[in-house]
C-alpha cells in the first residue's frame, strides 16, 4: 500500500501485487529468509539483474544499476546473503559485469534452479524494462508478460511463460524463493496460484485469494 502510494505520487499508473505458491497472512511480517533457517545445511543464493540499455535511446534507464546495487546492499547486510560467485550472480549492462542478455538471464534461471536444495533461501531481482505482447501460441486473444533483456534488439524479450520454466517449475520443493520485479508497463510478471493486488484495495484486511489468472 506505501508503494502503491508512493507510485502514484510520481504518476505510476502500475499497481503492486503479490502472487504466492501457498496460503501467508500478509498482516505478519515477512522475511527473505524462513524462520528456522538452518544456517549449517542451508544456502542463501541471490540473482540480480539490472537493465539501463545503455546506447539505446529508445529504451535508455539510468537507475536500474543503482536499484540492484541497494538491492544488494539489503540483503547482504540485512538478510545475511553471502556474496560469493557461487551463491551470488549479478548481471549488468557495464563494463564490469556479465551482461544481462536474453542467453545470460535464462541461463542464470536454469542454474538457480538446478542448484537450489530443500532448505534454501533464493532470491530474484530483475529491474528493466517489462510489458506485454500477444500470446500468438492460441487463437483467443491472450497476453503474455515480458521482461526486456540487454539484447532484445537481437534474442527477443523473455516471456512470463519460459520464467516459469526455467526458474519456478524446476526449482525443488522446500526451497523458498522471493522474485521482485521492478519493471515499468507490465502487468504480473509471476503468476502464482494465490495473489493480492492492491488495484482495488479499499484498506480492508489483506487477503490472499485465489488466483484466476494461474493457468501454468
Amino acid at each position: 500500500r506505501k508503494m502503491k502510494a508512493e507510485m502514484k505520487e510520481i504518476e505510476y499508473a502500475q499497481y503492486p501485487k503479490i502472487t504466492t505458491t501457498r496460503k501467508i497472512d500478509l498482516n505478519k511480517p515477512f522475511s527473505l529468509v524462513p524462520e528456522g533457517f538452518d544456517h549449517v545445511k542451508g544456502k542463501k543464493r541471490a540473482l540480480l539483474i539490472g537493465c539501463n540499455y545503455k546506447n539505446m535511446k529508445e529504451a535508455l534507464l539510468k537507475a536500474s544499476h543503482d536499484d540492484v546495487r541497494s538491492m544488494k546492499d539489503y540483503i547482504v547486510n540485512v538478510h545475511g546473503f553471502p556474496e560469493s560467485k557461487d551463491l551470488m550472480t549479478v548481471l549488468l549492462d557495464d563494463k564490469e559485469h556479465q551482461h544481462p542478455t536474453f542467453r545470460n538471464i535464462t541461463e542464470a534461471f536454469k542454474t538457480l534452479s538446478e542448484q537450489s536444495e530443500p532448505g534454501d533461501s533464493v532470491f530474484v531481482q530483475f529491474s528493466g524494462h517489462g510489458g506485454r505482447v500477444l500470446d500468438t501460441d492460441i487463437e483467443e486473444a491472450s497476453y503474455d508478460e515480458v521482461i526486456v533483456p540487454s539484447d532484445y534488439q537481437q534474442s527477443g524479450l523473455i516471456r512470463d511463460t519460459l520464467i516459469f520454466k526455467t526458474l519456478l517449475a524446476p526449482m525443488r520443493y522446500g526451497v523458498t524463493v522471493t522474485v521482485v520485479m521492478d519493471c515499468c508497463d507490465n502487468g504480473m510478471m509471476v503468476e502464482l496460484p494465490y495473489s493480492w493486488s492492491t488495484k482495488s484495495d479499499r484498506q480492508q484486511l489483506a487477503k490472499l485469494s485465489v488466483n484466476d489468472d494461474f493457468s501454468f
